[in-house]
């Protein structure tokens, strides 16, 4: 949807993502390098997955959490944004 502001419809708009590097203090520890693995995923992966898709899904343990934005659906982006992904 174009802006109603002069030149809105040429607009570009950016988003920046602060990517968080999780790594297990003591990497021959399994345990730890599984936590960090988790909290990877949690912290970025889902984000990130949101950015391309339009769908949230976070999962952490056993407890998993999913939100579709309703105004796209399933789309990877909306009508007339950029292309790059």
């Amino acid at each position: 949807m174009p802006s109603a502001l002069p030149g809105g419809g040429e607009a570009q708009v950016g988003l920046v993502k602060n990517v968080f590097q999780f790594r297990a203090w003591n990497p021959t520890n399994p345990v730890e390098r599984m936590v960090a693995h988790m909290l990877d995923r949690a912290f970025n992966d889902s984000v990130l997955g949101f950015f391309r898709t339009g769908r949230f899904v976070c999962s952490l343990a056993h407890v998993r959490v999913t939100h579709t934005n309703p105004k796209y659906g399933r789309r990877a982006r909306p009508e007339g944004a950029h292309p790059r992904s």
